[in-house]
C-alpha cells in the first residue's frame, strides 16, 4: 500500500475510537477511560510516524506540511484538555467533539490536499516503500514497552495524575 493509503486507514481507526468514545454514556467511566487512552495512544503514534517518515520525505511535494506540523501542536492541546477534564467530569463530551472536530478537520485536509499532491508529484514505487515503512514503524510502536510506557506516562501528566491513577 502507499503511504497516504496506510495513512489514511490509520485516520479511519482514529475516527472510529472517536465515534465510539463519543458513543459511550457517561456511567460508563471506565469504558470511556480505556477508549480514550487507546485513542490517545494512536494518535501520538501516528504523528509520530507522520513526523519521522511522511512528512520529511514529502516536503518538496506539499507546502501544507507546515501546517500539518501546527495542526500536529493544536491536537496535542486539545488531547491535554480531554485527558484533564477526564470522563467523570460535566464537559467531557463536549471537549471530545471538539478533539473529533479537529481530528477530522487535520485527517480531512490531509487525505483531500496532502496525499492528492503527494500521490500526483512522487513515484508509486516510492510511495509503496513508504507505505512499508510506515506500516511496520506502527507495528513495533504498538509491540514497543518503551513506547508503551512513554505514553502511559504522557497520558498520566497530561492527566495530572502520579503514575497515571485512574482518579478522575
Amino acid at each position: 500500500m502507499r503511504a497516504t493509503e496506510v495513512l489514511s486507514a490509520h485516520h479511519d481507526e482514529l475516527r472510529a475510537l472517536l465515534t465510539r468514545l463519543g458513543g459511550l454514556p457517561a456511567d460508563r467511566v471506565d469504558e470511556r477511560r480505556q477508549v480514550l487512552d487507546h485513542l490517545v495512544d494512536e494518535l501520538s503514534m501516528h504523528e509520530q510516524l507522520e513526523d519521522e517518515i511522511f512528512y520529511p520525505s514529502v516536503t518538496a511535494a506539499s507546502p501544507r506540511v507546515a501546517v500539518a506540523h501546527a495542526e500536529h501542536r493544536y491536537l496535542e492541546d486539545q488531547v491535554a484538555v480531554v485527558l484533564r477534564t477526564g470522563p467523570r467530569r460535566a464537559g467531557f463530551d463536549a471537549e471530545v467533539r471538539v478533539l473529533h472536530q479537529a481530528v477530522e478537520h487535520h485527517a480531512g485536509q490531509e487525505e483531500r490536499e496532502m496525499f492528492a499532491e503527494v500521490d500526483a508529484k512522487l513515484d508509486h514505487d516510492v510511495l509503496e516503500q513508504m507505505g512499508a515503512r510506515i506500516s511496520s514503524r506502527l507495528e513495533e510502536l504498538r509491540a514497543s514497552r518503551t513506547t508503551k510506557l512513554r505514553l502511559r506516562v504522557k497520558r498520566a501528566v497530561l492527566r495530572g495524575t502520579p503514575g497515571g491513577a485512574p482518579g478522575r
